[in-house]
C-alpha cells in the first residue's frame, strides 16, 4: 500500500519497492522511524545509495498514515534543483502517485490546501516559510553537508520551533559533519 494515499500499489510500483527493500534505510525503517517519533531532531549518516532520499520520506509519511504523529505535513528539503527533481520522478513511480507530490521549485510554487507532502528547495522554503510553518510539520533536509546560505539561514529558523516541538527536523547526508552540525543541533547522528 502506497504511505501517500492508503491504496494498493500497481505492479511497477511493487516491483520499485521490493527493490528499494534491500537498501540500508529501509531495512532500518523501524528504528528510523521510531527516532522520529521518539525525538525532534534526527541525524542520518548514510552512504551514497544507502535510500535515505527515498526512504525517510515514505516511513515519515507511513508515521502520518498511521497517525504515530499529530503532524499534518512532510516537507522534504535539497538545496539542488536536478536531484530534486529525479527525487520526485522515483518517488512518484515508488508511491504510485503520478501528479499527487508537489514538487516546489521556484518562487512562483503554490501550496495547495492537500499538499501534505511537498519536495523543494532550500531557496523555495525560505519564501514560503509562513504558509509551511502553520500546522505541525515534519522537515527533511537532505544533503545537509551542502551548507548553502538559504540552509543556514533555515537551520537557524528550524531550531525555535524544533524547541517548541512544532517541527520535527531530520537531517541527512552522506558526507555530513557530525561535529560541525552539533554545535547547532545537540543530537547524535544516527548511522544507517
Amino acid at each position: 500500500f502506497s504511505p501517500l494515499h492508503g491504496r494498493r500499489l500497481r505492479a511497477r510500483a511493487r516491483d520499485l519497492q521490493r527493490e528499494a527493500a534491500r537498501l540500508p534505510a529501509a531495512r532500518a525503517a523501524e528504528r528510523i522511524g521510531t527516532a522520529i517519533v521518539q525525538n525532534q531532531v534526527v541525524i542520518l549518516e548514510g552512504q551514497t545509495g544507502s535510500g535515505k532520499s527515498t526512504q525517510v520520506p515514505q516511513i515519515a509519511l507511513d508515521l502520518l498514515w498511521c497517525r504515530r504523529l499529530n503532524h499534518r505535513k512532510v516537507v522534504h528539503v535539497c538545496p539542488l534543483i536536478e536531484p530534486l527533481r529525479c527525487l520526485h520522478g522515483r518517488l512518484e513511480d515508488e508511491m504510485d502517485a503520478s501528479g499527487q507530490i508537489q514538487l516546489a521549485t521556484g518562487r512562483v510554487s503554490r501550496l495547495g490546501k492537500s499538499d501534505w507532502f511537498v519536495l523543494m528547495t532550500a531557496g523555495v522554503l525560505l519564501h514560503m516559510w509562513g504558509d509551511i510553518v502553520k500546522h505541525p510539520t515534519i522537515m527533511i533536509f537532505d544533503e545537509a553537508h551542502l551548507r548553502t546560505t538559504p540552509y543556514s539561514e533555515l537551520f537557524h529558523m528550524v531550531l525555535p520551533m524544533v524547541r517548541d516541538k512544532r517541527i520535527k527536523l531530520v537531517v541527512m547526508s552522506a558526507t555530513l559533519n557530525s561535529d560541525t552540525l552539533g554545535i547547532c543541533l545537540p543530537v547524535s547522528p544516527t548511522p544507517l
